[in-house]
């Protein structure tokens, strides 16, 4: 077991600004996509595939990063994985084809999946129980906020350039977060973790799957996240194209639809004081 240690402020920010880097690379650009279609000139449904393949491209980068990080240590995932986003980003800033924006957003999604498989480890690391619980649910309200902030940022940088600046801005973000990383979250790191046998890598992931139990719940809640991705990729164009919003109306109603979630998050908090989880959940589904 981790050794508990003191999580101060500067430290729970730090870890809360590298999670954030998840949903401003998702959802920044979302108020560009009729403004990339035009310009890459192709459909905005092509432009909404950038978000598909970066989800499924970061999935798998979650499944790598976790035991490599457990093997060779939380410093390297977490800095590689945000040296590859800073390049990712900027290169696709850069491109002038769907090809290529599609190219190196998996290859940002990649490494946006090793930074974000980085946190809890770390936090796992460091603290346990009551302590390591209030700084995950600090963690959870940052990636409830995130994504409503992030759709008014790129309007913003809308207002006064161009799309492309949108991932200048995220590869600025991952440049500051590699400067955080070395200056606060790794201030106190503790002792690495492992090494562990190659042949243990797996372990964890053979123990999930061979629990029956959890099938009907993984399951569950991968459906439940393809329906929000739904809505993600398909939010710009509903709104922008089909209803002819304002990048800056988009933004506002898209933040409106994570308010909306918050508030059912925290009543779904005291629900479950008296009422069983299952039910709740079978209720909302």
């Amino acid at each position: 077991m981790a050794k508990q240690q003191h999580i101060t402020w500067s430290l729970t920010i730090a870890l809360a600004l590298t999670v954030m880097l998840g949903p401003f690379s998702t959802d920044t650009y979302l108020p560009a996509f009729p403004q990339m279609a035009e310009a890459l000139g192709v459909d905005i449904s092509k432009i909404a595939l950038t978000i598909s393949v970066y989800i499924l491209t970061m999935s798998i980068g979650l499944l790598i990063g976790g035991p490599l990080s457990d093997n060779f240590g939380r410093r390297m995932v977490l800095v590689t994985g945000l040296f590859i986003t800073l390049f990712a980003s900027f290169a696709v800033g850069m491109s002038n084809s769907i090809g290529a924006v599609l190219f190196f957003r998996v290859l940002h999604a990649f490494g946006a999946g090793w930074v974000l498989v980085s946190v809890p480890a770390m936090i796992r690391d460091r603290v346990s129980g009551q302590e390591a619980a209030k700084l995950f649910s600090m963690i959870g309200l940052i990636m409830v906020i995130a994504p409503a902030i992030a759709p008014a940022v790129g309007s913003t940088i809308l207002e006064i350039a161009s799309w492309r600046w949108i991932f200048f801005f995220i590869s600025v973000y991952a440049l500051l977060l590699i400067l955080i990383a070395w200056s606060i979250i790794f201030a106190h790191m503790p002792p690495r973790v492992g090494p562990r046998k190659v042949a243990n890598l797996m372990d964890g992931y053979l123990a999930v799957i061979r629990e029956r139990r959890s099938w009907p719940f993984i399951l569950w809640q991968s459906a439940c996240f393809s329906v929000i991705m739904v809505f993600v990729t398909q939010a710009s164009y509903i709104y922008q194209d089909h209803f002819g919003l304002s990048p800056s109306r988009f933004s506002l109603l898209f933040a409106a639809n994570i308010a909306a979630m918050l508030g059912f998050n925290l009543i779904n908090r005291i629900l479950l004081q008296s009422v069983r989880s299952i039910r709740i959940l079978r209720f909302a589904t």
